[in-house]
C-alpha cells in the first residue's frame, strides 16, 4: 500500500527509460502519460512537479479570547500554489529549492551527458528526489554490465537532509546495487541552514567519483564471479538465510502459527531458488558468489514483501539506497557466503 493516493503515484512519479509502464500505473488516472521511452527532459520535470515555490511564511497565534501575535522566531514553509504548511522552522533553516538542489546542481556534479531516470514529488510538494544515470554502460571480463547513477533528494517538511548518492544499477533488471567497498565515501548530505549553498562546492568534489566507483564495482564483480559456490554450499545458504522452523504435532493439531511460518519460508526459499538457477537476472552466473548476491538483490528488491512500504516499491527502493539498506543487505549476503563456503 501507499501513502500517496493512486492518482498523486500516476502524476507525480515520472519513470525514464522505461517502455514497460509501472507497478503503480492506471490509465484512468493519468492526466498524462508518466513514463518516457529514454531520459526525462529537465522541462517536463520542472512543468510537472517542480512548478512551484516555497514560501517563508509569517506565523500568528491567535489566543482563546481572540488577541493575535505574531511568532517571530518561527517561520512555516508554504507552497505558493496551496494553503498548506509542510513544515515550521526555525529562523536558521534554509529550504532548498528542487530546481537548484535537484536540478542544476546534479548538473554541475555529472555534466550536461547525465540523463535523469527517475523524478518524483511527495508528500504534496514536501519531498522530491530524482535519480541521475551516466549514459556509459560498463562492463566487466565476466560480463556484468551496468550503468552508474546518482540519488538526489531533499525535503521541505524536516524528513531528511539534502542527500547525494551515488550507486550502480543493472539494465537487465533495473535493481540497485551499493558499490560495496567505495560504500563509505559514496553519500553526501547537506544540512539546511542558512551557510549550506557554500558546502556545495565540497559536494561537488566529493562525487567526482562515479567513474572511480564503476572500477571498483568492476573489481568486486569479478572477484565475486571467481570464487564458485556448489550446489550443496548453496542449499546451505538458503537454510542460514531463510531458516525453516520446525513443527512440532501440537502445532499440526493445533493449527499453531508455526505451521504458517514454515509455509511462508519455504516458499521464500522456493522463489529465491528459482531466481538463482533460471531466472535470466543471476542465472547467468549460477555456481558463484555474484550470482548468489545478484538472486537475493534481485529477490529482495522485485519479489520479497515490502514490510512498511508506504510510498510503494519505487519509492522504497530508492530509500533502501540512501539510507543504506541495500549495501547492508549485500554485505549480509557477502558475509553469510563467507561462513557456509569456508
Amino acid at each position: 500500500m501507499s501513502m500517496e493516493t493512486m492518482k498523486t503515484l500516476n502524476t507525480k512519479v515520472l519513470l525514464g527509460h522505461n517502455d514497460k509502464g509501472a507497478w503503480h500505473r492506471q490509465v484512468s488516472l493519468l492526466d498524462e502519460e508518466n513514463v518516457y521511452p529514454g531520459a526525462i527532459p529537465v522541462e517536463e520535470i520542472m512543468r510537472r512537479l517542480f512548478n512551484f515555490e516555497v514560501e517563508l511564511c509569517k506565523i500568528i497565534i491567535e489566543r482563546p479570547d481572540g488577541r493575535t501575535f505574531e511568532q517571530k522566531k518561527f517561520y512555516a514553509q508554504c507552497p505558493d500554489d496551496q494553503d498548506i504548511v509542510y513544515g515550521v522552522h526555525g529562523d536558521g533553516y534554509k529550504g532548498h529549492s528542487y530546481k537548484k538542489w535537484l536540478i542544476e546542481y546534479v548538473e554541475k556534479m555529472l555534466g550536461k551527458g547525465a540523463e535523469i531516470t527517475t523524478a518524483a514529488c511527495l508528500k504534496k510538494g514536501a519531498q522530491a528526489f530524482v535519480s541521475v544515470m551516466v549514459p556509459e554502460l560498463f562492463r566487466s571480463k565476466h560480463g556484468v554490465e551496468f550503468y552508474s547513477f546518482l540519488m538526489a533528494q531533499t525535503s521541505f517538511d524536516g524528513s531528511c537532509a539534502t542527500t547525494y548518492k551515488t550507486g550502480n544499477v543493472k539494465p537487465i533488471c533495473d535493481n540497485t546495487a551499493a558499490a560495496m567497498m567505495a560504500a563509505a565515501g559514496n553519500l553526501y548530505k547537506i544540512k539546511h541552514t542558512r551557510n549550506s549553498v557554500a558546502r556545495v562546492v565540497d559536494a561537488l568534489e566529493a562525487l567526482k567519483l562515479l567513474e572511480l566507483e564503476a572500477e571498483n564495482y568492476i573489481a568486486e564483480c569479478d572477484a565475486l564471479c571467481e570464487q564458485t559456490v556448489t550446489d550443496a554450499q548453496f542449499e546451505k545458504f538458503l537454510s542460514e538465510l531463510i531458516p525453516l522452523p520446525e513443527i512440532t504435532d501440537k502445532d499440526i493439531n493445533e493449527r499453531d502459527y508455526s505451521t504458517r511460518s514454515a509455509t511462508i519460508a519455504a516458499n521464500k526459499r522456493e522463489a529465491l531458488n528459482e531466481m538463482y538457477r533460471k531466472d535470466g537476472r543471476a542465472a547467468p552466473w549460477k555456481g558463484t558468489r555474484y550470482g548468489v548476491v545478484q538472486a537475493v538483490n534481485t529477490w529482495l528488491t522485485w519479489e520479497a514483501t515490502q514490510k512498511n512500504a508506504k510510498d510503494g516499491r519505487v519509492v522504497r527502493q530508492f530509500e533502501n539506497m540512501v539510507n543504506g539498506r541495500t549495501l547492508a543487505a549485500d554485505l549480509n549476503t557477502i558475509k553469510l557466503l563467507e561462513k557456509v563456503c569456508a
